[in-house]
């Protein structure tokens, strides 16, 4: 690596993201507590913690030999709130750095000083701009929570987000809670998650369902089915998903929030590994036999066993979840006894 690495580009969050891989790669094999030091520019100057003085200590770090590493590696962010007066001592650095130290600069936005901008043209700065890519996030955010799309499903969810990196990552994470890692899924599965504008994300009737509020859990399933235009069967697929989460952490192996995490496949975050064992809990194993035996019962009949139309299928389903788990919140001792 070159002893200056400059991580540039306008999104914050792709920039931390950039500058945390230079370090870990700078690093090696390192003990980070005793190679690394870290400095933030201040926005504005404050006592002790001026910008001159945050960046003079920054660049005496740079400037000492390693001890006990290979490598002093120092990271030095918010270059972007120097002034024209406090650089010079950054530039002096960059004509001559120690080639000991690697120096990781995280400069975002702005109008850089003629001195700054031309010291950063030198050939012992690699210059690393990151920019917002929806598609290489979507694809990045997926890998890491194992799960897989097809084309057309890919397409959907960049002509909904493009390259709005928030809303894609909420999205990865939905839909990696739902369907469980190691999902591929098409876009019949996807469209239910990207809402229009009047309707409500899938998971708040999940939530309303669990909370026993049976008025509300109906009208999101109202919602969803006519202004979001969610067909019944992928509403009762995620239901299945959200449940099936539960049955697999109901195991009396799975005594932490980090033995859910294996049981789940490992690839999801510890919040929704940890909702898991909770509905576990609060259903059993007689509970969730049941739950399963109405969402079964429902899935059949929307497919044409029963001959009921779609929307009283759906309103007793969400009625009789909504209702037990309404009474499972309840302090009762005989209802708390039928849970296992």
């Amino acid at each position: 690596m070159k002893p200056i690495q400059l991580v540039g580009g306008s999104d914050g969050a792709l920039r931390g993201d950039k500058r945390r891989e230079l370090i870990k790669q700078a690093l090696g094999d390192d003990d980070a507590s005793l190679a690394l030091s870290e400095f933030i520019i201040p926005q504005t100057d404050s006592g002790e913690h001026s910008k001159a003085q945050v960046l003079g200590s920054a660049l005496d770090a740079a400037s000492h030999p390693p001890f006990g590493t290979a490598h002093r590696v120092v990271a030095i962010s918010g270059l972007e709130h120097l002034r024209a007066g406090d650089i010079g001592p950054l530039v002096t650095y960059l004509e001559n750095p120690m080639t000991s130290s690697i120096v990781v600069l995280d400069l975002g936005p702005g109008r850089k000083p003629p001195a700054l901008a031309k010291a950063l043209k030198a050939g012992h700065i690699e210059v690393h701009e990151v920019e917002k890519d929806g598609g290489s996030q979507l694809k990045l955010l997926l890998d890491d929570a194992g799960v897989s799309l097809d084309a057309r499903a890919t397409k959907a969810i960049m002509d909904r987000f493009g390259d709005n990196l928030g809303a894609l990552s909420g999205l990865v994470s939905l839909l990696s809670s739902t369907y469980g890692p190691n999902s591929r899924l098409g876009e019949g599965e996807v469209a239910s998650f990207l809402v229009e504008s009047g309707s409500v994300p899938p998971y708040l009737l999940s939530n309303a369902i669990e909370s026993g509020n049976l008025g509300e859990s109906l009208r999101l399933m109202d919602r969803l089915m006519t202004v979001g235009g969610m067909h019944p069967l992928p509403l009762v697929a995620l239901l299945h998903n959200h449940y099936r989460q539960a049955l697999l952490v109901d195991d009396p192996a799975v005594r932490t929030d980090a033995d859910a995490v294996t049981a789940l496949g490992g690839k999801v975050k510890a919040f929704p590994a940890k909702k898991a064992r909770a509905r576990a809990r609060a259903l059993g194993t007689v509970g969730l036999r049941i739950v399963f035996g109405w969402l079964d019962e429902a899935d059949q009949s929307l497919r044409g066993a029963s001959g009921a139309p779609a929307d009283i299928v759906m309103t007793q389903l969400v009625t009789r979840l909504a209702r037990y788990h309404r009474d499972l919140n309840r302090p009762d001792p005989s209802v708390a006894g039928r849970r296992r």
